[in-house]
């Protein structure tokens, strides 16, 4: 028999909050994706400053929104227990704003710089996919530097520290309309915080 395990107090709350703002937006006659999405060029405004955080809840449809609340669940019954409620809400909060922080600043600097490299930042991204793949990165590379220490996917054995962007490269080549920047901006993000730069923002205690 196959026991069901509840999700977490902030997990479950999070998934809440991303099925709710969801309904609205799919639901809604007066609100469109483009209204809430990360555009880059638009979140940057102060005006639109929301996007920053709005367009991580919001998904583009059922589908997507199950896939996410599915892998969230499965982290957050991993992740949560061992970081405790405060600090995993928190977590969400910070890894959501620094990995569409970064985007937008990606966005910004290769415009003011490289203009022909600017291509892979013109998107209009929704989901929490981002938080979810700096989640991984995190949970691996924490735990990476352990000799021949491997992960495995789907039956085949990884190294620990290749595996986020193994599943980044799948995630592409399965889903090709995924937001490819938002996966890589959250692996980084996820390895930067494993290796400590943010602890500042977020306290290990």
């Amino acid at each position: 028999m196959i026991k069901f395990i509840p999700a977490p107090l902030a997990t479950t709350c999070t998934l809440v909050i991303c099925t709710v703002s969801t309904a609205i937006v799919l639901l809604w006659d007066g609100i469109d994706i483009g209204d809430v999405c990360l555009a880059p060029e638009s979140a940057a405004h102060g005006d639109d400053a929301y996007r920053l955080w709005l367009s991580g809840f919001v998904h583009g449809n059922a589908l997507h929104l199950l896939l996410n609340a599915s892998a969230l669940a499965a982290l957050g019954r991993q992740l949560e227990p061992l970081w405790g409620t405060l600090r995993f809400a928190w977590m969400v909060v910070v890894l959501l704003t620094l990995t569409n922080g970064a985007i937008v600043l990606g966005a910004l600097v290769s415009a003011a710089l490289l203009p022909t490299l600017a291509w892979p930042f013109r998107v209009c991204a929704v989901g929490f996919s981002g938080v979810l793949f700096a989640l991984v990165a995190i949970e691996v590379y924490a735990n990476a530097d352990a000799p021949g220490a491997t992960r495995s996917l789907f039956g085949v054995r990884v190294p620990a520290w290749a595996f986020p962007w193994v599943l980044v490269a799948l995630m592409q080549l399965l889903i090709p309309n995924a937001c490819l920047v938002c996966h890589v901006s959250g692996v980084l993000i996820g390895a930067l915080e494993a290796h400590g730069w943010f602890e500042w923002l977020v306290p290990r205690g």
